[in-house]
């Protein structure tokens, strides 16, 4: 309230005391939204008082206009083309004759009124309409504006763009007047420049299929055209697309209200305003300066800052100087229109200013001619006038910082810019440095292979199995004509410890993998991994199942009391499963050998990755073969049915340890032994695991710990006995048959027997 009774104070002081009788008005029609509402409604109302504080100082200028005064005649044009275009016609219609028109705010609204005006030869000064399509001469002959053009703000972008050496830009707009007309003239001027438009996309009301074609392209640079309430839209269609960050460069227009990303209609974005807020930091906006930068006076007899604060006294409030009010364009625009007016007072003589009528098109173009040519430090900076009709404006540019909008430098009338922050400080969330407008990521490989320390810690561990199992060789064969030792058949020993000695060689060979390895080193490496392994598994549990299945078959069998199993026999079972081996193994050497391919990964980047534009690719050479899958299968197949049947055959025997059987049960451990390392190890080296070298530790380690103690189980219990000068590895216990208990006497005469049936070898 305070506000319009200052406001009515402050036009009885500007039309009841400045009038002097001696001098001609000169009227000037006004048109202003005074009645929407909202900011459309303050800023109508800071230009009426601007234009009204305009017209007191230039009448009592006795060098501009000296015999005239300036008269306002003003309507409220409610923001509305409808009634702008009948408030327009009631100043044509209505006496006294107007000589220019000031207004209106609104673009939609002042491209209607200009038309009329044109045709009525009728000068029209607007302050805030910035839409392209007003720059078109011939559509427009007789408009001015004291605003630069939408056009101006493109060639500002491009500057910036041109600065920092950026070729390649998208564009993104809402499909209307204002936007598409800034939008066609921005891809014109690149066009002109030789720039590339990667993507120029349109949408009505959902943004979300345009955002997504733009990261499908992989933009960087991208100028975005739209309002403030679809830009909310945008954003979260950016931030679901992840296109935003250091890597991307944002520019918008600048006209947005303070926080606007936290204005935020749940039904309508499914976005918060933090997301919003994350995905629109560090935008840029190149919009205009509308207050003077200068302390200098101007034209008015003030400077810049004494006219803010004039208008601060009358309206309320303050007015930022980097803030979008209009008053002070609003207030040039009447200066500019005295100026030229002014200039063709002698032009048009004899005839005199108040002479104009509508339709006269001899004194518009004289007007028009010399408005075209006034050029006055105002209030709102330098103004003067293009060819059409456009303000040759000073630029802002402003960039979003923790979701405000601060000004990082300043575009001149020759589009120079002056930075205002040193680079380092403007490109802060970058490292200092410009982005790119193209991907600049560098890929970084990274070979995934098993660590150097792992293999040796691998290798140091293995070869000292392998020194305990030669150590364990070596006992067997220096002892194998000892009881203990000749009951336990030393050469099937033998047969098992130079298995497992091929399986520590094995568990060092699957870490032998190194980036800088030929492909042909690490094809005899994997054919020699799969090797070992299957012949070190037949030798080494062969020995034990062969062994495992003598004592079944003397036990369990009542028929096989007369037979005698010799070593020859186990041997021969062996050898039969090495042949198999050795089949599979040659056959698919030599149709399906192994090739090598390369197998990648690419790491999800980090947000210090996406700083220094990194990417980390995980990579790894692979051995493989096209019927890969089959020959394991067979292998395995052949495998399984021995481990398994191995298992049932410990099982079934459980209970048997005489001497006469000797190392009986602590082979039908290690048989169990052998079969759950497998059943956790096998797995693990056919299926991928993520990290290599944790699948290679887990892997070597089950073998290491499989073979080892498999060696401890089958020599440690010998070892003791020929220590302490025993004829078995264990107590003399009863045997158990499966279905009955045979008695005391009955299994000393069955121990006899066995034993004149045991074969009695040595090594």
């Amino acid at each position: 309230m305070s506000s319009c009774v200052c406001f009515g104070v402050w036009l009885l002081l500007v039309f009841g005391g400045s009038v002097v009788e001696t001098k001609t008005p000169l009227y000037i029609a006004g048109l202003f939204p005074l009645s929407p509402g909202g900011w459309i409604e303050n800023y109508g109302n800071q230009s009426l008082i601007s234009v009204s504080m305009a017209i007191d100082l230039i009448n009592n200028r006795s060098d501009i206009l000296p015999d005239h005064d300036l008269v306002l005649v003003y309507n409220d044009s409610k923001a509305s083309s409808g009634h702008a275009l009948n408030a327009l016609f009631h100043h044509l219609y209505t006496p006294p004759t107007k000589i220019a028109l000031v207004g209106e705010l609104l673009s939609s609204v002042t491209v209607q009124l200009a038309q009329v005006t044109g045709l009525w030869k009728f000068i029209e000064m607007a302050y805030a309409s910035s839409l392209i399509t007003l720059s078109d001469r011939h559509l427009f002959p007789y408009f001015f504006r004291t605003i630069a053009s939408s056009a101006e703000i493109n060639l500002v972008q491009l500057a910036i763009m041109q600065q920092y050496g950026w070729t390649k830009v998208a564009i993104i707009y809402e499909t209307n007047a204002l936007h598409a007309g800034v939008s066609s003239n921005l891809q014109a001027l690149c066009e002109q420049r030789n720039m590339s438009v990667l993507a120029s996309e349109s949408f009505t009301h959902d943004p979300s299929d345009a955002v997504q074609r733009l990261k499908q392209k992989d933009v960087r640079i991208i100028v975005g055209n739209f309002y403030e309430n679809t830009a909310r839209k945008v954003f979260c269609e950016a931030y679901k697309h992840n296109l935003f960050g250091a890597s991307y460069v944002w520019f918008l227009v600048g006209y947005y209200t303070p926080d606007w990303q936290h204005r935020v209609d749940p039904g309508v974005i499914d976005c918060t305003p933090q997301q919003i807020l994350v995905a629109s930091e560090g935008y840029l906006t190149a919009t205009w300066s509308m207050n003077g930068r200068e302390g200098k006076v101007t034209i008015t007899g003030r400077t810049p800052q004494e006219f803010r604060n004039d208008m601060a006294a009358i309206l309320g409030h303050v007015i930022d100087l980097n803030g979008q009010d209009v008053a002070a364009n609003a207030h040039d625009a009447v200066w500019a229109i005295a100026l030229g007016l002014n200039a063709s007072i002698p032009d048009i003589a004899p005839r005199t200013l108040e002479q104009y009528s509508y339709g006269d098109q001899e004194m518009a173009d004289i007007f028009k001619a010399n408005i075209e040519h006034v050029e006055f430090d105002g209030v709102s900076g330098p103004v003067s006038f293009s060819p059409v009709g456009d303000r040759i404006g000073v630029f802002l540019v402003e960039q979003n910082r923790d979701g405000f909008e601060r000004v990082i430098g300043t575009v001149q009338r020759d589009k120079s810019i002056h930075w205002l922050f040193p680079l380092a400080n403007i490109w802060r969330n970058n490292d200092g440095e410009p982005p790119s407008d193209h991907d600049k990521t560098r890929i970084i490989r990274v070979y995934q292979g098993v660590p150097t320390l792992e293999v040796m810690i691998i290798g140091i561990l293995a070869t000292a199995g392998v020194l305990l199992a030669i150590s364990f060789l070596i006992f067997n064969v220096a002892y194998r004509n000892i009881r203990v030792i000749k009951m336990s058949s030393p050469r099937m020993n033998n047969l098992i410890v130079i298995g497992i000695i091929i399986a520590y060689l094995s568990a060092v060979l699957f870490g032998l993998d190194y980036d800088r390895m030929s492909d042909v080193t690490r094809k005899y490496i994997c054919t020699a991994r799969l090797w070992t392994i299957t012949i070190a598994f037949t030798l080494a549990f062969g020995g034990m199942f062969t062994k495992m299945w003598r004592v079944y078959t003397i036990v369990i069998y009542k028929k096989t009391q007369r037979k005698v199993i010799k070593d020859i026999q186990l041997f021969a079972i062996i050898a039969a499963f090495l042949i198999i081996d050795l089949i599979i193994l040659i056959l698919r050497e030599i149709i399906d050998s192994y090739y090598i391919i390369e197998e990648s990964t690419r790491k999800p980047q980090t947000a210090e990755d996406i700083r220094h534009d990194v990417v980390f690719v995980d990579f790894h050479k692979n051995c493989v073969s096209t019927r890969e899958t089959v020959w394991l299968t067979m292998l395995m197949v052949i495998k399984l049915f021995v481990m398994i049947f191995g298992a049932l055959l410990a099982w079934q025997t459980r209970n048997v340890n005489v001497p006469a059987l000797n190392d009986s049960y602590h082979v039908g451990l290690s048989i169990y032994n052998v079969a759950i390392c497998c059943a956790v190890a096998v797995p693990l080296s056919i299926f991928k695991v993520g990290n290599l070298a944790v699948a290679y530790g887990l892997v070597a380690s089950f073998m290491l710990l499989c073979a080892t103690t498999t060696l401890c189980l089958l020599f440690f219990p010998k070892a003791l006995a020929v220590r302490r000068g025993l004829n078995s590895v264990g107590p003399d216990h009863r045997i158990k048959n499966i279905s009955s208990t045979i008695e005391t006497s009955s299994t000393r005469n069955e121990t006899a027997r066995l034993k004149a049936r045991m074969p009695v070898t040595s090594a």
